[in-house]
C-alpha cells in the first residue's frame, strides 16, 4: 500500500476497512503461510474427454518450473456446479470428489491440494500444484482430471507454469 494505491500479486486478496473499520482491532492480520508466485504462464494442453466427467492431457513439462493444474465444472446450462463431500462425515472428501492426478512413465507423480476437506457447501473448481523437483522434463506428463459428481458436467481444465 503506497500513497492510496493497492497492489496486488497473482492470485492476492486483500481486505481494507475504512473510516471506523480501519482501526486494529478489525485487522484480520496477514497470511503469512500463502507464498504468491512471481510468474503463471499458461501451458497449450489439449484435454479430451475419456469417459464421463474425465479429461486427460499429455503434456512436456516446462523445464524448471512447477506445474499449477485448475478445473473447473459446470451444468449443462453453463452455471458453474458444485459438488460437495458426504455431508454425514462419513464419506469422502472433496479431494475424492474433484480429482487431479499426474503420472509419468506409469508412475504417479504427486500433486499436491489444499482443497481435501469436507467443505458443506461444496466446491466447483479443483487446483492442484506439482513441484519442480517431482518431475522429469525430459518425459511426457500425463494429466487427468475427473468430477465424481453423478450427473454429467462440462469440464475446463488448464495447466500452468508457475516460478516462486
Amino acid at each position: 500500500i503506497e500513497n492510496g494505491v493497492v497492489i496486488l500479486g497473482a492470485e492476492q486478496m486483500a481486505v481494507i476497512g475504512v473510516n471506523g473499520y480501519a482501526a486494529e482491532m478489525f485487522g484480520m492480520g496477514r497470511q503469512e503461510d500463502v507464498i504468491i508466485p512471481m510468474e503463471i504462464q499458461p501451458i497449450p494442453a489439449e484435454f479430451q474427454s475419456d469417459s464421463k466427467n474425465v479429461m486427460t492431457a499429455v503434456i512436456q513439462p516446462p523445464d524448471g518450473r512447477d506445474l499449477r493444474i485448475v478445473w473447473q465444472q459446470f451444468d449443462q446450462s453453463g452455471a458453474a456446479k458444485r459438488a460437495a463431500a458426504d455431508a454425514t462425515g462419513q464419506g469422502s472428501t472433496l479431494g475424492d470428489v474433484l480429482m487431479i492426478q499426474a503420472e509419468q512413465r506409469g508412475k504417479p507423480v504427486p500433486v499436491m491440494i489444499h482443497y481435501d476437506k469436507a467443505i458443506w457447501s461444496g466446491l466447483s473448481w479443483a487446483a492442484g500444484e506439482i513441484r519442480v523437483g517431482d518431475l522429469d522434463a525430459a518425459t511426457e506428463l500425463t494429466i487427468r482430471c475427473a468430477s465424481m459428481t453423478s450427473s454429467t458436467v462440462d469440464m475446463q481444465c488448464r495447466v500452468y507454469s508457475v516460478r516462486y
